[in-house]
């Protein structure tokens, strides 16, 4: 028995059903590559302020008294950046890769724990959390990364969680 020759059309068709598959696969490939880097640079993100709240309480004998969000992110003296910049954190450091655009165009994404103002680190036994993305006050605005919110601890790891953990929405005013 002989067998069946494929159309042109036919070929083609398939060809273009391998393309477009290949294409999705690089897109997805392109999107994953991006929001891991993101992610990376969020984590030393927050290990550059915790080295630089190292220095500050070293410095001054105690955790800095900061805002749980300043109104002036750039100026204000209850800033995070405010009080860090002499210990090398600059602007880009307070921004979280994976923060959506009006946040980013605040000058600051995370917020502290305003529990831990004028504290010091060696005081806690378990570790408490510092700062958290913004987008952890809000169930309705997406975590930032594929893993969910990055959360420094006053120990100086930082960890992923889906949800926000505990302590973090209780700190609001």
């Amino acid at each position: 028995m002989k067998a069946k020759k494929s159309s042109p059309g036919m070929a083609a068709t398939q060809t273009l059903m391998i393309l477009t598959a290949a294409g999705a696969v690089g897109i997805l490939a392109f999107w994953l590559v991006r929001e891991q880097t993101r992610a990376h640079q969020c984590v030393r993100n927050l290990k550059h302020i915790y080295q630089a709240i190292e220095l500050y309480e070293i410095d001054h004998g105690r955790l800095p008294s900061l805002a749980l969000y300043p109104n002036d992110p750039q100026h204000g003296s209850d800033s995070l950046l405010v009080a860090l910049y002499p210990y090398g954190v600059e602007e880009h450091t307070g921004i979280c890769p994976g923060t959506p655009p009006f946040t980013r165009e605040q000058g600051l994404s995370y917020i502290w724990n305003i529990r831990l103002n004028g504290q010091s680190l060696s005081r806690y036994g378990e570790p408490k959390w510092m700062l958290i993305g913004i987008n952890a006050l809000s169930d309705r605005v997406r975590a930032p990364h594929l893993r969910g919110h990055h959360v420094l601890y006053t120990d100086g790891t930082v960890r992923a969680y889906r949800e926000p953990p505990p302590g973090v929405r209780e700190v609001l005013p």
